[in-house]
């Protein structure tokens, strides 16, 4: 039950940067910025803002 708690968390945390990287990337700050702010790798904010993947 903990595993599942855990994914979902992690889910949510994940859903929470890639809102983050959508905020600062609509008010122009750079792919490698976002990267940084959010702890993620500049491949993942690329995917993330990426509207075929959307």
């Amino acid at each position: 039950m903990c595993e599942v708690l855990d994914r979902v968390e992690e889910k949510g945390r994940q859903e929470e940067k890639r809102r983050t990287a959508a905020s600062l990337h609509s008010m122009g700050m750079t792919e490698e910025f976002i990267a940084k702010a959010v702890g993620v790798s500049v491949d993942l904010v690329k995917k993330w803002l990426d509207p075929a993947t959307a």
